[in-house]
């Protein structure tokens, strides 16, 4: 699944509303960024070196305006890189400047949208009206109903080929010339990639209302 709420949240919160634990809201956020996607349980792989320090965000109303969707109302900002960083895929939002505890995760990504293995001998791929192009980029996330298919990866940059109304093949490479020969029926979620690197000398950000999660 792509993002959402940190299992250490959904239990703070289950505890205060059903118990009486009450829970406090930190009076900082901390915005991490991974070469490796974390998940709900936290994990990941966060950068490091370079330069790289977590973004510290004031918690309140003006850096995270109420409503449902919520996201950032300020750009976040990072230190200038030192050295290259490694490609981001994903951000998180911590209570801490290190360590600490996850409280929201999610990719570097466009809409989200299902799509199903469909047909392993031809490889493709069935979403209805997904607008794609070839040669757009993206990238596959975990389906709540099942694992995802084989071989598909996360955190991998995939690009679209044979786009038809309806279906689509992916390859590894520009211009379709390295299909993904698909092994196992099923289905996933699919997202443009918005993933980002920052060399050595630039900065990363985000401006206000790129960071969004969302509440059932």
């Amino acid at each position: 699944m792509a993002g959402g709420k940190s299992d250490y949240l959904e239990l703070a919160q289950l505890n205060e509303v059903l118990g009486g634990t009450a829970f406090g809201a930190p009076a900082n956020t901390y915005v991490a960024l991974y070469s490796a996607s974390p998940g709900d349980a936290g994990g990941g792989t966060e950068l490091t070196g370079g330069g790289y320090a977590r973004a510290t965000q004031t918690n309140n109303t003006t850096n995270w305006p109420a409503g449902n969707p919520k996201s950032n109302g300020t750009t976040i900002s990072y230190a200038q890189a030192t050295a290259d960083w490694l490609r981001v895929y994903s951000w998180a939002v911590l209570d801490a400047l290190s360590g600490g505890n996850f409280l929201y995760w999610g990719p570097l990504c466009g809409t989200v949208r299902p799509a199903v293995v469909n047909d392993v001998t031809n490889d493709t791929f069935f979403s209805p009206s997904h607008g794609y192009a070839n040669d757009t980029i993206v990238r596959v996330f975990t389906h709540p109903q099942n694992a995802l298919p084989s071989p598909l990866a996360l955190d991998t940059r995939y690009y679209i080929a044979n786009a038809a109304t309806d279906t689509f093949k992916l390859s590894t490479a520009a211009g379709g010339g390295s299909i993904v020969n698909l092994t196992q029926l099923g289905f996933v979620e699919i997202a443009p990639d918005q993933s980002i690197v920052v060399s050595s000398g630039g900065t990363a950000s985000f401006a206000g209302s790129s960071l969004v999660v969302t509440e059932d």
